[in-house]
């Protein structure tokens, strides 16, 4: 997973892999919803809880911080 490799990546790489993992990530919650919303799976309130969670973070990482970044 991106989230992981860009541990050990510097500046530019590790925000790419960062935005990517955050891609991925919001991939996940979209099979999770449609899981649901095809009575595939009854409750996903846990699942999507830790998703939002990794996505706030990921955008937190991403985002731009000022001159020193």
């Amino acid at each position: 997973m991106n989230l992981a490799e860009g541990q050990r990546r510097t500046a530019g790489n590790q925000r790419n892999h960062y935005e990517s993992a955050h891609g991925s990530a919001n991939e996940v919650k979209a099979g999770l919803e449609l899981a649901q919303a095809w009575s595939w799976v009854a409750n996903v309130d846990a699942p999507r809880a830790t998703l939002d969670r990794l996505l706030a973070l990921l955008w937190r990482m991403t985002q731009t911080r000022g001159p020193n970044t």
